[in-house]
């Protein structure tokens, strides 16, 4: 029986010491939920623990009452924290129901609940997409203050003379006036040069006057260049090599260069023979990148050949003797008797590579004919010659089949021969990376061959940009003479560069500019499509280079503008952009002054048109006018702007700044020259004015009758002070009595039309109403000290006192003490 009781007493405590174990997990959880932190955990089991109670249960039961501190330090031995514990306890708030505590389905307000939940997403979406829209616009926001102020420190570096900018902008690319480049652009330069574009306009623009292409050619004539009178004979890239070769600036080695790259560019430019007018080379090159790609890269392949040919048949001929050419018809003959004088004999191999270096050559040449007829006789290959057939007669090349022949031969011969290699490469694309000093000789082979393989690779144009990357990558110091990198340049495509690479070389920038010029002119140089800054010449736009030939036009006439206007506005003419064109004009006409040849003349009867009309017709000539004359007024050129407006028609603008300068020295007597020039100018404006306001109708012209009754008013008004400044008191007076713009009594009609007067007046007399009510006082007071009785001045001055109260607004606070004083005098 015993031992049952204690089976279940040990039963009892191992279920409760479960149930403990059950508790104080879910105490800890409960405290770790509700933040409470544990400073210390009793590593003992729950039996340990139920005994150690029971122990300590008997113990108190024994010994009676215990110290409460010795209790809190045996507990503190042990890392119990009993306040602390305490407290948390405390805190536990302790469920009277363990129902559940969600309210009936029913009862539940789902739509209040969508709705509260919807308006919070909204809100939140607002306040995240206001906070990113406001981090981004702070983002951009410091990115283009940085930008500016990094452009605006550099800027005023540069112009400090602190800060040298390797970019490449109108700074580190203009002209200069150093000693060195001083020679090389001398005034006779500039003269040629700009005589070849005033012919090229005179072709461009046939309406031009005769009178004027007369002068031209006649100056031309006595430096030496005479052109026939018709300008469709007119060709623009000889008259610039004769140009080059009649100024003798350069070594006869590197005339030979600019003349090669001449006639490089006239080759791809497509012109040959008269004047090449714009509209045909906007058809011709404006078509896809690809297609103006490869032709462009066949136009230079036919040059170099062309080069080429004139070089083995000149070659040939210098040598008769030597060459045996004997009297055989056909250019495969000039290659042999060529190789005979150029290679050898002693060279290994040319006996076996005889026959494919007169194919090669041939081929180099452009003959593909001559070419074919040499592998029939004598090269004997029955596959290269039909893919070279093929080649001739189809635009595509020839056919997959008969090429896929040629390659598998190509691929299993075993005798070396470079020439028949090359000539595999050309017509069959054997192998595209091949190549041999031995029959490449020369930078022109080289590349002559990539650019024919480049080409006949179709529309992609990787070998090309490879090509371009191989030659930028060698960089000028590679081949030496700047020239021949400058060629090379021109032979790849890279024109931009090429420009910015001649300018920078001081004996070649005059050449430079007008290679840009012709680039341009045949649409080759690419411009930017968004101005840029007026110190930017060159750059990257949409990961392609531009060059800017308005800011390289603009900053070439600079040098000679003031000279020639007239050459530099030919310049200046060559610019399609309109804006940019009437820019450069505009800015030309503020710098030079010389509107008399630009503007022409409006002083006579008639009308003289300057260039500007003559070349560009009256409404693009009135539209640069008027920007001229905006920017005028900007820049405080008063006199500059009016005129301008003048030759824009513009009338009205011009009267308005007249009368508004007027208004400024009406009463000015410490500066009196300023006064006069303004008085004679206006007066000669006023005469002018007057022939001209019958030509303006509606309402223009009401506004120009009433600024044009101001300005008479403005000039009596301007008589009026001269005479009280020479004392004539009497004409003073009798001048300000006439124009009526004050009340002669102090009736109160008479002083509300004097009131009406005034506020009809323009707002330039105006401004000028506090000098007049004080001169007119002093007048009245000088003669009142004059007069024996005075009654009559007395009377008007005390008018002036109360007509100034109704217009004291503009009156100044001075003028008004000072006219008080001087009635109190009088009275």
């Amino acid at each position: 029986m015993s031992k049952m009781e204690g089976k279940k007493e040990r039963d009892g405590r191992e279920g409760k010491g479960a149930e403990l174990d059950a508790l104080i997990l879910e105490a800890q959880t409960l405290s770790s939920q509700m933040g409470f932190k544990t400073e210390s955990v009793i590593q003992r089991n729950p039996t340990q623990l139920l005994e150690s109670t029971q122990r300590l249960s008997a113990r108190v039961e024994t010994e009676g009452q215990v110290d409460p501190a010795k209790a809190h330090y045996l507990l503190a031995r042990r890392g119990f924290d009993l306040e602390k514990q305490q407290k948390n306890l405390g805190a536990i708030e302790q469920a009277t129901s363990y129902g559940s505590s969600e309210a009936p389905l029913a009862d539940s307000d789902l739509d209040g609940f969508l709705r509260q939940r919807r308006a919070q997403t909204v809100v939140a979406a607002i306040e995240e997409a206001r906070g990113r829209t406001t981090a981004a616009f702070d983002a951009h926001f410091a990115r283009v203050t940085q930008s500016d102020w990094e452009e605006a420190r550099t800027d005023l570096l540069e112009g400090l003379g602190h800060l040298k900018q390797p970019t490449e902008s109108l700074r580190a690319l203009s002209l200069s006036r150093s000693a060195e480049q001083d020679q090389a652009l001398d005034r006779r330069a500039f003269r040629l040069y700009g005589w070849v574009i005033r012919q090229l306009n005179f072709a461009r623009f046939p309406g031009t006057q005769r009178r004027a292409r007369a002068l031209a050619r006649a100056e031309g004539e006595e430096d030496g260049l005479s052109y026939p009178a018709d300008e469709d004979r007119f060709v623009l890239i000889p008259a610039l090599v004769r140009v080059a070769q009649t100024l003798r600036g350069h070594a006869p080695s590197a005339l030979q260069s600019i003349t090669a790259s001449w006639r490089l560019l006239q080759d791809v430019g497509g012109g040959q023979d008269g004047v090449l007018r714009e509209r045909a080379y906007v058809e011709d090159h404006h078509v896809g990148r690809a297609v103006l790609r490869r032709r462009l890269m066949e136009r230079t392949c036919a040059s170099f050949e062309r080069h080429r040919r004139e070089l083995v048949r000149s070659f040939v001929s210098q040598n008769p003797r030597k060459a045996e050419r004997g009297g055989e018809p056909g250019f495969r003959h000039d290659v042999e008797s060529y190789l005979r004088l150029s290679r050898p004999s002693e060279l290994p191999g040319r006996e076996r590579w005889a026959p494919w270096e007169e194919v090669f050559y041939c081929l180099r040449c452009g003959e593909w004919g001559e070419a074919l007829q040499v592998v029939k006789e004598r090269a004997r290959d029955r596959e290269f010659e039909d893919a070279l057939r093929e080649s001739q007669v189809e635009a595509g090349g020839a056919g997959e089949a008969v090429l896929a022949a040629l390659r598998a031969k190509y691929s299993s011969a075993t005798e070396e021969n470079p020439f028949r290699e090359a000539c595999y490469n050309l017509v069959g694309r054997c192998d595209p990376g091949w190549s041999s000093d031995a029959v490449l000789a020369t930078i022109e082979d080289y590349l002559w061959y990539r650019l024919s393989l480049a080409h006949a690779a179709g529309d992609r144009g990787d070998q090309l940009r490879k090509l371009q990357q191989e030659i930028t990558r060698w960089g000028p110091e590679y081949f030496e003479d700047p020239l021949l990198y400058f060629h090379i340049l021109l032979s790849i495509q890279c024109y931009e560069e090429a420009v910015k690479f001649l300018l920078r070389e001081a004996a070649y920038q005059t050449e430079a500019v007008h290679f840009a010029l012709v680039l341009y002119y045949v649409g080759l140089l690419r411009q930017p499509l968004e101005d840029p800054r007026p110190n930017v010449l060159s750059g990257t736009e949409n990961d392609r280079p531009f060059l800017a030939f308005a800011r390289l036009a603009q900053d070439y006439v600079s040098h000679f503008a003031h000279d020639d206007a007239e050459y530099a506005f030919q310049y200046l003419l060559l610019i399609r952009e309109e804006p940019r064109r009437v820019e450069t004009v505009r800015d030309l006409l503020l710098d030079t002054r010389s509107f008399d040849l630009l503007a022409g003349s409006r002083d006579g009867s008639v009308a003289r048109p300057g260039l500007v009309a003559v070349f560009l017709g009256e409404r693009a000539a009135q539209a640069v006018y008027r920007e001229a004359a905006q920017e005028a007024c900007c820049r405080g050129h008063i006199y500059d702007s009016v005129m301008l407006f003048v030759f824009a028609e513009q009338y009205t603008d011009a009267l308005a700044i007249i009368n508004r300068q007027l208004s400024r020295v009406l009463s000015l007597r410490v500066r009196p020259e300023d006064r006069t020039r303004t008085m004679d100018f206006a007066s000669r404006y006023r005469d002018y004015l007057h022939r001209v306001r019958p030509k303006v109708a509606g309402h223009e012209q009401k506004k120009l009758d009433d600024l044009y009754n101001s300005l008479e008013l403005l000039l009596w008004l301007a008589c009026f002070f001269d005479a009280h400044y020479n004392n004539d008191d009497d004409r003073a007076l009798q001048i300000i009595a006439k124009l009526g713009l004050l009340p002669a009594d102090r009736g109160a009609r008479a002083l509300q039309q004097a009131s009406d007067r005034f506020d009809s007046l323009d707002d330039d007399v105006k401004r000028a109403f506090s000098d007049i009510l004080l001169v007119t006082m002093k007048v009245l007071h000088r003669l009142y000290q004059q007069s024996d009785s005075g009654a009559d001045y007395s009377a008007w001055a005390s008018t002036l006192v109360a007509f100034c109260s109704k217009v004291e607004y503009q009156i100044t606070p001075d003028a008004t003490a000072e006219l008080t004083r001087l009635a109190l005098l009088m009275s």
